[in-house]
């Protein structure tokens, strides 16, 4: 073979997201049938990992003996953190641990250029990296409630994720328009709560479909979900929503409410002011009984409540919850909301849960281990609770919703905008930035009903924003930029229908309001066709 043809294909060190430190060295590494693989027993994983990926793109693996490349633990670095040192007749990686060492792999497919086809060898420059990630939270949020998404399209998710070095997949399982995951003491949940009978529609023409829609996870795709997910070194946190957000449940159990009342499952999005009764001890009992089969499912030590949009205008009227309040002797019924957290919390760390909640139900009265998630802006309400919290101890994920909601469209949410983002809040302290545990993008899913536009919405903003959760040193956006072109030949390669020529420099307002009054489709109908469209299986199903 002919090994120069070989390096004028090599790229550099284009490493999405960006090493703590990255410095290139002349020369390149070539790996053949004749090189050797070898690791010590704790980073054995990762060593299976790389040499599947081999496999795969050169249909043979490499011999496990000592010789070119080696996998050494390293007990001196953190879990996470790992150091390649590419040479031209050898490769060494440190790693302090399993993680660091995975990540390690996922560097090393990028520099060997491994998803492309090859001619029986692969090239990676000489260089070396130390790295280790910015924040130990790295994640997305995926709301499957709005629009539901098969534990197919979720492991797509998760493949991506695990590429990108993100660690984190938050599912929003259900919401006022369905209720997604199989709960056996209730099947209501699912026979009722799991259907709608239409769908608001924001598509330029069509205001409303008439046609049912609806789908659920099983207990079976669930456990498919988690084990393909701890495979990768993604963690899957599900999120029951309380109070409010409730409306499929109530549709399903209607003495979850108030009053009581049958209503049907929302058809149509924004915020509903039915909502779960706080002063009914039934009403905990239930919550009691759906987080059982939950935690059941999902084995994150982390479960999020929700706990946003809960207008309380039901519990003011109602004899039970001014009872609860009268008993408990609090002052108004943003305490009883925190009263009902602290209760599911107090419930759930028996199970050694750790309970999420957003930033709305932040109450003086809420259990200090209740880590926060902020998403408003300073318009819809004042960061200080949240910055006043971290810096007084508590625990927080950024989701800062006007730079990581990426259910809007480019114009308002531009791929410059998402990576220039800081998410130490002003105010928060020096040492209260130790408390800002990770971040999370957003993804909703009111007007994204296919694979395709899901595709569209999160890329390429995702490996921007894994970028900034990743990296401690991710402040030049053009040299991001550079690097980040050769990754999208990755995803040309897999057939992801990323948004092309999509990057504007600002925000666009008028673009912005067509968005929000007549068409949220506008900027997916008008994207190119793709170059390259193979739609060959993503699954790294090693």
């Amino acid at each position: 073979m002919n090994n120069n043809n070989i390096i004028e294909r090599s790229n550099v060190l284009n490493i999405i997201p960006k090493p703590t430190k990255c410095i290139q060295r002349d020369g390149y590494f070539i790996l053949d049938r004749q090189t050797c693989l070898f690791g010590d027993r704790q980073l054995e994983p990762a060593v299976k990992q790389f040499n599947w990926l081999i496999n795969k793109c050169l249909n043979y693996r490499l011999e496990l003996h000592k010789g070119d490349i080696y996998f050494a633990f390293e007990s001196t670095m953190s879990p996470s953190q790992y150091e390649i040192s590419v040479g031209n007749i050898s490769i060494q990686v440190k790693a302090g641990g399993v993680l660091g060492a995975f990540y390690a792999v996922e560097t090393l497919r990028q520099l060997f250029e491994m998803d492309f086809a090859s001619n029986g060898a692969l090239v990676c420059p000489c260089c070396l990296i130390q790295d280790k990630p910015r924040f130990t939270h790295r994640g997305l949020s995926l709301d499957i409630a709005r629009h539901f998404y098969n534990k197919e399209d979720i492991s797509f998710i998760i493949d991506q994720l695990a590429r990108l070095k993100m660690n984190v997949l938050h599912l929003h399982l259900c919401d006022d328009q369905g209720f997604r995951v199989q709960i056996d003491k209730y099947p209501q949940l699912n026979q009722i709560g799991s259907y709608r009978e239409g769908t608001s529609k924001r598509n330029g023409t069509v205001k409303f479909d008439t046609t049912k829609y609806g789908g659920y996870l099983t207990k079976i795709d669930v456990a498919y979900i988690v084990d393909y997910a701890r495979r990768r070194n993604v963690d899957i946190i599900p999120e029951i929503d309380i109070p409010g957000h409730t409306v499929a449940m109530i549709a399903s159990c209607p003495q979850l409410s108030c009053k009581g009342e049958q209503v049907p499952v929302s058809t149509r999005w924004g915020i509903s002011k039915t909502i779960l009764c706080a002063g009914k001890q039934s009403t905990y009992q239930f919550l009691y009984d759906v987080l059982d089969e939950v935690c059941q499912m999902f084995p994150s030590r982390l479960i999020h409540l929700g706990g946003d949009e809960a207008p309380k205008d039901s519990w003011k009227t109602c004899p039970d919850c001014m009872a609860k309040l009268q008993e408990l002797g609090l002052q108004d019924y943003k305490q009883l909301q925190a009263y009902m957290f602290n209760q599911i919390a107090s419930y759930l760390s028996k199970k050694g849960k750790t309970v999420i909640c957003w930033n709305d139900c932040l109450s003086p009265m809420l259990d200090q281990r209740v880590i926060v998630q902020h998403w408003t802006n300073r318009l819809m309400k004042s960061p200080m609770p949240t910055i006043e919290n971290i810096n007084g101890g508590r625990k927080a994920i950024i989701s800062h919703f006007d730079y990581t909601y990426f259910d809007y469209p480019y114009c308002r949410t531009p791929l410059r905008k998402v990576y220039t983002y800081n998410p130490i809040l002003k105010g928060i302290s020096k040492e209260g930035e130790k408390n800002v545990i990770g971040m999370e993008c957003c993804l909703w899913t009111e007007f994204i009903d296919s694979r395709a536009k899901l595709e569209f919405n999160l890329f390429p903003r995702l490996l921007a924003f894994a970028e900034k959760c990743w990296s401690s040193n991710a402040d030049d956006y053009d040299d991001y930029l550079s690097r980040s072109r050769q990754y999208y030949r990755v995803l040309d390669r897999q057939g992801i229908n990323y948004a092309r020529n999509m990057e504007y420099r600002n925000v666009d307002l008028i673009k912005t309001a067509r968005f929000f009054l007549r068409d949220a489709n506008a900027e997916f109908n008008a994207q190119p066709t793709p170059v390259v469209d193979i739609k060959e299986s993503t699954s790294d199903n090693q």
